[in-house]
C-alpha cells in the first residue's frame, strides 16, 4: 500500500484495519476500488525486522476472516540467512 496511506513506512505501519480502511477511502475516490491491495508484511510494516511478518500476516489473516475483501494479498520477504544478502551473481551472467 506505499503511496497510498503513507510514504514508504516513513510515517508507521499501513497493514492494520484503521489503514485499510483510510486505503478504502483513497481508492474509492479515485475510483479504483476494484484493484484491491497488497500488504507488504516485511520492511516498514515489519519494523525492518523480519521476526515481526508473521504478526503482519495474522493480523491481515483476521481482517480477511472477518470478510474484509479489499486485501488480495501479502508479500512477504524470504531469505535464507538474516540480514542483507551478498549476491554473488549478476543478472546478466544468466
Amino acid at each position: 500500500m506505499r503511496g497510498v496511506t503513507d510514504d514508504s513506512g516513513k510515517t508507521g505501519t499501513n497493514y492494520d484495519a484503521k489503514s485499510i480502511e483510510s486505503c478504502r477511502a483513497a481508492m474509492s475516490k479515485a475510483k479504483i476500488l476494484h484493484k484491491g491491495v497488497m500488504v507488504d508484511c516485511s520492511h516498514g510494516n515489519s519494523q525492518k525486522n523480519h521476526k515481526n511478518q508473521p504478526i503482519v500476516a495474522r493480523d491481515v489473516a483476521a481482517q480477511l476472516a472477518n470478510g474484509e475483501r479489499l486485501i488480495r494479498g501479502v508479500m512477504i520477504e524470504s531469505n535464507i540467512n538474516e540480514g542483507n544478502q551478498i549476491q554473488l551473481y549478476r543478472r546478466s551472467d544468466f
